[in-house]
C-alpha cells in the first residue's frame, strides 16, 4: 500500500508493512511438521485439499518488540486468519537498531534475528507467511535505494541496470539459503513460508510494460531455480495495460500489465490491491475490480488473491469488507487486510497513522473472522479454539482467608479435550504473606467454554494501597493462548474524599472518546497519583496521565507532573478507547492510589442564572441535595472559588469586585460527591 497510488514514489512518514516474529529459544524443536501450499488449477493446495484463507498486513513486526510481534500473531491466530504478509527486507538505515541489509552485498544479523523469530513464530501459531524481498516504494530501503548504491539514476535501474539485478539476487539468494536460528530450518524447506514475493506494489514508467514483465520473468525463473517448494508471487496491484483507456488502472501507466504478469510461467498466483480512497474510486467500482479479477484468474488456469485492501471511512467499513469479503468466499482463494495492529509495549494500541488499521476486538475484526471462519469451512478445516484470561480484584480480608476467583475461557469449544497449565507469580504480593501460591491444570471437555479456579488470599497485611500478581497461561494443548496473563489485585482499605468519574464523549464503533473525572473532597492537593481499572477495551489518555500497564483487560495510568487534583476540585483528563460499541464495556475495579474506589456518575449539570444588578444574584438549580463549588474566571484558564458549598436549587449575592472593569467573566459549577 502506498498513501497515493497516482503520486510518484517518494518516501512518506506511513511505514510499509514487514512482518517478523519473536521467539525464545525455548520454542526450537517446538514446531509441528507441515507441509508446502501449492496451486491446483485456480485453488490452493494444503495437505492434499483446496486452502482457502482470511489474513493480514502488518509493517512493524521486522523492527519492533517482542511483544508487539506476538500481540499482533496471536490476535491473527485467534481471528483464524491463516497468512501474514511480512517484510522480508529492511535495507538501508535501520529501525529500532534493526537492519537486514545496511549496504549492498552486506547482511546484518540484527534483521535476519527478527525474520527467524517470525517464522518461528509464526509456524508454531499455524500461520503461513507470505514475504516480498523489496519495496517499491522508499520506506525501509526501496528499490531507489538499490539504485543509488550503485551510482544513481532513475527508478528504471532497478528493472534494467545489470548491477542492480545482480545484487538483488544476492540478497535472494542469501535469504533463501540461510538456516534459521530457532528451528534449524533453511529457508527453502521451511513449510510456514506461503510464498515468495518479488515486490511491494511494483510501478514503472515504460507504458509498453515491458520493462517489469521482463524483469518479473528473470527473477521469478531465478527464484524457482534456488526454491522449488515455495510459491513465487509478483506483489503488484493489478493494473491493466488497455491503452486507449482513460482509467489510469487499467491504461497502463503505471507500467504494469497484469495479464501478462498472471501468465508468466514461474508466477504462481496473481495479487490484487484496492484503495478505493487513495484512488479516487467508489465502492462499487472496487466490487467490481475484485470480481474482475477473479473471474480472469480462472480463465487463466491460476488463483488470485485480493493481497491488500481498505477502505478510510469508519461507519461504512464493515458493511463493505462484508460485501468485499463475500467475493472471495464466493469465488475467491484468499485475502489480506491492510492492516492489524495490536498494543505497544507501554499498552496502548499501535497509531492508526493511515486511518486502515484494525484492532481486535472490534467490529471489523468480527467480520473479518467471520469470514475466516466460511474459509476455513471452505477448506474442510474448523475453527482453532483460542484461550483467554481475565484479572480480577477483591478486598482483602481483615483477617483468615478468601478465595480470589479467575475465569479461564475457550473460543469456540473444541471437539477434542482442550487443557492449559496455570500457575500464579508475584507482582507486588508476595506468596505466603498475601496470598497463596497456586498451579494447576484445566481441563476442557468438548463444549465447555469456560472454567474457573480460585487464589487464596491472605488477611492483614495490606496497610494502605494495594498488591498484585499475575496468573500465567502455559502449555495449551489443541488451542491456541490469545491472552495468556491476567492480574490480580489485592485492595486494602479505601482512602476517604476521592471518588471517580466515566463518560463516554462519542463512540463511533471501532473506537471512542471517553472522559475520566477524578473528585477531590479533601483540603490537600493530590500531586502524586495512579489509577487501576478494569475494562475489555484499551483505554490509552491524550494527556494529564499515562498509560504505565495494560495486561490482560487491566490498565494502570499514572499522572504527568503538572497533573495533579486541586484540593475540593476535580481533574478531568480525556482518553481514547478501542474498540468502541462500549455499552456495558465500561471500566470497572477503580483502584486510586492502591485502594479500591466506587465509579460515579456525574449528575446533570447545574444551570446557572443571574440578576442583572449588583451584588450579583446567581441561581444554582439541579438535582435536590446535590453539593457544588462555584467559581469564576476571566480567561476560561485559572478560577477562583466564590462559594465551596453551595446547595441545588438556592440562590445567594455576591459583589464581582472586578466586573466593572473586566465585563465579561464566566463561572461555573462544580460537583462535589
Amino acid at each position: 500500500m502506498h498513501p497515493d497510488p497516482t503520486a510518484t514514489p517518494l518516501c512518506h512518514g506511513v511505514v510499509r508493512w514487514l512482518l517478523v516474529l519473536v521467539l525464545n529459544s525455548a520454542l526450537v524443536g517446538a514446531v509441528r511438521a507441515q507441509t508446502f501450499v501449492a496451486t491446483s488449477g485456480a485453488n490452493f493446495v494444503l495437505n492434499g485439499q483446496s486452502f482457502f484463507f482470511c489474513g493480514a498486513n502488518n509493517y512493524y513486526l521486522m523492527y519492533k518488540s517482542n511483544r508487539m510481534v506476538d500481540d499482533v500473531l496471536t490476535n491473527a491466530a485467534a481471528m483464524n486468519l491463516k497468512v501474514i504478509r511480512a517484510w522480508g527486507f529492511m535495507d538501508g538505515a535501520s529501525k529500532d537498531g534493526k537492519v537486514t541489509q545496511p549496504a549492498l552485498g552486506t547482511y546484518d544479523p540484527s534483521g535476519f534475528e527478527r525474520v527467524d523469530y517470525f517464522v518461528a513464530r509464526a509456524r508454531q501459531l499455524g500461520l503461513k507467511l507470505l514475504i516480498p524481498f523489496v519495496n517499491n516504494w522508499d520506506d525501509f530501503g526501496g528499490m531507489n535505494w538499490y539504485v543509488a548504491q550503485t551510482g544513481g539514476g532513475s527508478h528504471e535501474d532497478f528493472y534494467t541496470r545489470a548491477s542492480v539485478k545482480v545484487a538483488y539476487k544476492n540478497y535472494i539468494a542469501y535469504f533463501l539459503t540461510r538456516t534459521n536460528q530457532y528451528t534449524g530450518v533453511r529457508y527453502t524447506e521451511e513449510p510456514a513460508i506461503f510464498a515468495w514475493e518479488l515486490a511491494n506494489e511494483p510501478r514503472s514508467t515504460d507504458a509498453t510494460c515491458a520493462t517489469l514483465t521482463n524483469w518479473a520473468g528473470e527473477m521469478s525463473s531465478y527464484i524457482k531455480s534456488l526454491d522449488t517448494n515455495h510459491l513465487v508471487c509478483v506483489g503488484d496491484e493489478g493494473f491493466y495495460h488497455q491503452p486507449t483507456n482513460s482509467d489510469w488502472t487499467m491504461n497502463g501507466s503505471s507500467g504494469v500489465d497484469w495479464l501478462r504478469l498472471v501468465q508468466l510461467p514461474h508466477i504462481d498466483f496473481g495479487t490484487v490491491h484496492l484503495y478505493p480512497d487513495n484512488w479516487s474510486k467508489t465502492t462499487d467500482w472496487g466490487t467490481n475490480w475484485i470480481s474482475q479479477h477473479l473471474r480472469v484468474g480462472r480463465a487463466l488456469g491460476k488463483p488470485v488473491i485480493l493481497e491488500e485492501y481498505g477502505y478510510q471511512a469508519k461507519p461504512a467499513r464493515d458493511a463493505v469488507y462484508a460485501q468485499w469479503t463475500q467475493i472471495i468466499e464466493n469465488s475467491g482463494g484468499g485475502d489480506l487486510i491492510w492492516m492489524l495492529a495490536g498494543v505497544q509495549d507501554d499498552g496502548s494500541l499501535y497509531p492508526d497513522y493511515d486511518g486502515f488499521t484494525v484492532y481486535n476486538p472490534g467490529t471489523t475484526a468480527t467480520v473479518l473472522a467471520n469470514h475466516a471462519a466460511a474459509m476455513l469451512a471452505k477448506s474442510g478445516l474448523a475453527p482453532v479454539p483460542v484461550i483467554s484470561i481475565a484479572g480480577a480484584s477483591l478486598n482483602q480480608p481483615a483477617v483468615g482467608t478468601t478465595n480470589l476467583s479467575f475465569t479461564v475461557t475457550l473460543s469456540p469449544t473444541g471437539t477434542n479435550t482442550v487443557t492449559v497449565n496455570f500457575a500464579t507469580s508475584n507482582l507486588t504480593a508476595i506468596a505466603g504473606t498475601d496470598y497463596l501460591a497456586t498451579n494447576g491444570m484445566l481441563h476442557f471437555s468438548p463444549g465447555i467454554k469456560a472454567l474457573s479456579f480460585a487464589v487464596q488470599v491472605l488477611g492483614g497485611s495490606i496497610v494502605s494501597g494495594s498488591k498484585t500478581f499475575s496468573v500465567n497461561l502455559s502449555s495449551a494443548t489443541n488451542a491456541i493462548l490469545n491472552i495468556a496473563q491476567a492480574v490480580g489485585t489485592i485492595i486494602g482499605p479505601p482512602p476517604a474524599g476521592v471518588a471517580i468519574g466515566f463518560r463516554v464523549d462519542n463512540d463511533w464503533g471501532q473506537g471512542a472518546n471517553v472522559t475520566f473525572t477524578i473528585t477531590n473532597t479533601t483540603a490537600a492537593v493530590i500531586t502524586n497519583w495512579s489509577l487501576e481499572f478494569d475494562c475489555a477495551a484499551t483505554i490509552s489518555p491524550y494527556s494529564y496521565a499515562a498509560l504505565l500497564s495494560h495486561v490482560g483487560a487491566h490498565h494502570i495510568f499514572t499522572n504527568l507532573s503538572y497533573a495533579s487534583v486541586p484540593a475540593n476540585s476535580t481533574l478531568s483528563f480525556q482518553c481514547s478507547a478501542a474498540p468502541g460499541n462500549l455499552g456495558s464495556t465500561t471500566p470497572t475495579n477503580y483502584v486510586f492510589n492502591g485502594a479500591l474506589l466506587t465509579a460515579i456518575t456525574p449528575p446533570p449539570p447545574p444551570l446557572l442564572s443571574f440578576a442583572a444588578s449588583l451584588p450579583i444574584q446567581i441561581r444554582l438549580s439541579g438535582q435536590t441535595g446535590r453539593r457544588y463549588a462555584i467559581q469564576v474566571s476571566s480567561d476560561l484558564l485559572s478560577w477562583t472559588p466564590v462559594t465551596t458549598n453551595q446547595l441545588a436549587g438556592t440562590s445567594w449575592s455576591w459583589t464581582d469586585l472586578q466586573v466593572a472593569n473586566q465585563p465579561c467573566r464566566f463561572y461555573r459549577a462544580v460537583w462535589l460527591p
